[in-house]
């Protein structure tokens, strides 16, 4: 019974070990160095599927793989000193394959695939390599960076654990659920991927991997190496697990986040650098100590992008910035430029940074309360904050290229800056508390008109209108409380409001409109006050000095005015606008300044319009102006005439006109003797600019002086002119003289086309009509050249007469 015992475990042991692999070791009995030779392995056969093909000292010859062998392992020790040459055929196995030095196998254009889980701890590269386990339950290990010369085919695997696989040219992934710490790295400088997701990707230095296909990491990925990826497709980073950027090469593809899950977070361990566009769909945080940096179009669609205070997205180019989300951190470069192309929320106790701008014609979104240290510009903005109380704390000086929202902020901190814009500022938000010591000061400025919307009764510490220009208007449209307005330059109209604050109009500023002044007002040299709108009046309730200028519109019996409950300090110019044409001789008094308080200094009157000082002499005493007024017929603004083809053309402008019967055009050949050509009825009355014209159908050949002779209804004539028209006839017309060089500074020389006939006449003569020089070219020549060093600098005509023939040319000399 023992004995049966025995014999029956002798019999399992001796089965199981014919169940195992078994070694069969390259021997190269027959001498040829090939593979398929039976003789050459320790077995008497071959290896086959059944067998670990096992190189050792046993033989130190070289093995030509001559045929596509199927395998257990290859196990090449390191005792080994031969070389094992694929060829170009297949070798595949099912377990290990292990090759201990470089030397020792020749992968030239072959394959090698594993088709079960196995260990890969080989120190000589291959050519193609395929994973491809039996189950997808199978692993495989990677115990030494593992190079790929040519391409790598992942077709079924669990994990891929261990070291790197280096891949040369190009990576084919179609296992749909690829895990594992190992690296698929691209080593070379034309390296494709495409297939299914990955955990784990490296581009090495000097490397390039182009995208021929949207590629997935997840599963906790991580994206390293300091290569460049390209392609016309994306990269798309998400799963279920945190993942990580630790790329510090360029990426000139698209990148998208999107996570799985929600709550996962994507961690940036060095600025990771973009030329494409980013999409964030979905993550938690941008974790980390770095930046994405991207140059191309930024689109975020997660409505609530989080991370730490260093993980900025940065525009670095010029590209566009949308999406129905919602970032934290944002920059923008110097140089760089960001489109909105909607509107955009940046929340979270958001971070605003940069040196660009931002543009479009949407706006920007402060959805929480944040820092904004932004030196660039942008388009819109709206103060939204998502609960009250909130702050927004700016760095430096904010500008916004249009309008400015508030709804809903605690404070606006920013003391020693300016919150400017170019367009409106309305303030919806009852509850802002403006007035604290650091808020930001808000200053209306740009081009064009704008406007002031408070919420009517907002406390703020300054508000400043700065336009570009002096004629551009800002137009109050609430009565809130300030500290002090300034008036830098622009118009701020009042609009009937009634702000509190102690209000300054500087050089180049303007206060207009009905309204009251809750304060004092001060207005600096070369600042104007207009109150009123035809007639109005301007309230102060403090005190008023005035060192520029007050433009008072008046009637025939009433002007705007402007009251004063302290009192008034009136330097400066006080002008009168005349809406009205006045009687002759006739005495006008305006009490301009009214109030209980007191009246100091007196200013310089002037009148408008200005000819009607004629006389005038205007005086002020305790807030009244008085003036007598003996105005002139016309105020002419402009008189000039030029030639028409045959004709000579004249145009005058008048400002205003007082008893103008009509004006008659005089005409002289020689700037003294003047005969009337014609008369062109005026206006009569008014203060409307006028246009004239008048037609000389029969000017002379040369200089015509022209002047106009302006007579009253009582005949009473006043003269305006002369102004002079070279005039060349229809025969003449087109000159066949020329003059160089013009401008000259010593001489100018004068050419005709061929010699005269008989001696030329030139005339040097002023604008004037005054001779200056008379020369004299004879017969035969065709030039002449005239000296100029006696002239003045300035504009000349030259008259150049040959018997009845005559031409005139301007020159200038320096």
């Amino acid at each position: 019974m023992a004995k049966l015992y025995l014999f029956l475990t002798a019999f399992f042991v001796v089965a199981q070990l014919g169940l195992d692999a078994q070694n069969n070791i390259w021997n190269n009995s027959s001498g040829d160095g090939l593979w398929s030779t039976n003789n050459n392995w320790s077995m008497g056969v071959a290896p086959t599927s059944s067998h670990n093909a096992v190189f050792n000292n046993t033989s130190d010859a070289n093995c030509t793989i001559d045929v596509s062998p199927v395998v257990k392992s290859l196990d090449v020790n390191s005792n080994y000193d031969g070389t094992i040459s694929l060829g170009s055929n297949t070798l595949e196995t099912a377990g290990n394959f292990v090759v201990a030095a470089a030397s020792n196998f020749d992968g030239g254009t072959g394959k090698v695939i594993v088709t079960d889980a196995a260990t890969v701890n080989s120190a000589a590269s291959v050519y193609d390599f395929e994973i491809n386990t039996a189950q997808n339950t199978d692993n495989l290990s990677i115990n030494q960076a593992f190079s790929i010369n040519h391409d790598l085919t992942i077709t079924q695997v669990n994990n891929l654990n261990g070291d790197d696989l280096r891949v040369g040219n190009a990576i084919y992934i179609s296992d749909p659920g690829l895990t594992g710490n190992a690296y698929i790295s691209a080593a070379s400088a034309s390296a494709t991927i495409t297939g299914n997701p990955l955990r784990r990707l490296k581009v090495e230095a000097a490397a390039s991997l182009e995208l021929l296909s949207d590629i997935t990491l997840d599963n906790g990925f991580t994206l390293a190496g300091s290569g460049a990826i390209t392609g016309n497709y994306k990269i798309i980073l998400g799963g279920d697990a945190d993942g990580t950027l630790d790329f510090s090469g360029n990426v000139a593809a698209d990148v998208e986040i999107n996570f799985s899950n929600p709550n996962k977070n994507a961690a940036i361990s060095q600025p990771f650098n973009m030329t494409g566009n980013l999409i964030i769909t979905q993550v938690n945080n941008l974790s980390g100590n770095s930046e994405i940096r991207v140059a191309g179009d930024i689109t975020v669609n997660d409505p609530e992008v989080t991370g730490s205070s260093t993980s900025f997205v940065v525009a670095t180019g010029n590209g566009n910035l949308s999406g129905t989300g919602a970032l934290r951190r944002l920059k923008v470069e110097g140089g760089a430029s960001l489109q909105l192309t909607s509107d955009f929320t940046l929340n979270n106790d958001f971070s605003l940074t940069g040196d660009g701008n931002i543009t479009g014609a949407n706006k920007l979104i402060f959805g929480s309360g944040g820092t904004v240290n932004f030196s660039g510009s942008i388009p819109n903005l709206e103060i939204n904050t998502a609960m009250a109380g909130q702050d927004v704390t700016f760095s430096q000086t904010f500008h916004i290229t249009g309008n400015l929202l508030v709804t809903q902020v605690g404070s606006l901190f920013g003391g020693g800056y300016q919150l400017r814009a170019g367009g409106n500022i309305s303030i919806t938000d009852s509850a802002i508390n403006g007035s604290a010591g650091n808020s930001i000061s808000l200053v209306l400025a740009g081009s064009g008109a704008s406007s002031f919307q408070g919420a009517g009764n907002g406390s703020y510490k300054y508000l400043a209108v700065d336009k570009d220009n002096a004629t551009d208007e800002v137009q109050l449209s609430s009565s809130d409380i300030f500290i002090a307005i300034d008036v830098t330059q622009g118009i701020l109209n009042l609009n009937g409001q009634s702000p509190t604050a102690n209000m300054n109009i500087h050089s180049g500023g303007t206060l207009s409109g009905n309204g009251m002044v809750d304060g004092g007002l001060a207005c600096e040299a070369n600042g104007v006050i207009r109150p009123g709108n035809s007639i109005g009046a301007l309230t102060i309730t403090g005190d008023f000095t005035n060192d520029g200028m007050l433009e008072i519109e008046v009637t025939a019996i009433t002007s705007d005015v402007i009251n004063v409950s302290g009192s008034a300090t009136v330097n400066g110019t006080i002008q009168l606008i005349f809406t009205f044409v006045p009687m002759l001789n006739t005495n006008y008094s305006y009490t301009v300044i009214a109030g209980a308080g007191s009246y100091i200094n007196s200013p310089a009157i002037t009148l408008s319009p200005a000819h009607m000082l004629n006389g005038g002499f205007p005086t002020y005493a305790n807030g009244m102006v008085t003036v007598n007024l003996s105005v002139l017929p016309i105020s002419l603004v402009s008189f000039s005439g030029r030639q028409e083809g045959t004709v000579a053309s004249l145009t005058w402008r008048t400002a205003s006109e007082h008893d103008n019967d009509y004006m008659a055009v005089e005409r002289s050949a020689d700037g003294r003797s003047f005969i009337e050509i014609g008369r062109v009825p005026g206006a009569g009355y008014t203060l409307t600019p006028q246009n004239y014209r008048f037609v000389d159908e029969n000017p002379q050949a040369g200089l015509n002086y022209y002047r106009l002779r302006q007579v009253d209804f009582d005949g009473a004539a006043t003269y305006h002119g002369p102004v002079s028209v070279a005039f060349k006839p229809r025969e003449t017309a087109g000159a066949t003289v020329s003059l160089y060089p013009n401008p000259a500074a010593d001489w100018l020389h004068v050419s005709w086309p061929s010699p005269t006939r008989q001696p030329v006449t030139l005339k040097v003569i002023s604008l004037t009509g005054r001779q200056m020089a008379l020369y004299q070219a004879p017969a035969g020549v065709y030039t002449y050249s005239l000296p100029l060093t006696g002239l003045q600098a300035g504009s000349y005509l030259l008259e150049i007469r040959q018997g009845a023939k005559v031409e005139s040319e301007v020159f200038i000399k320096h």
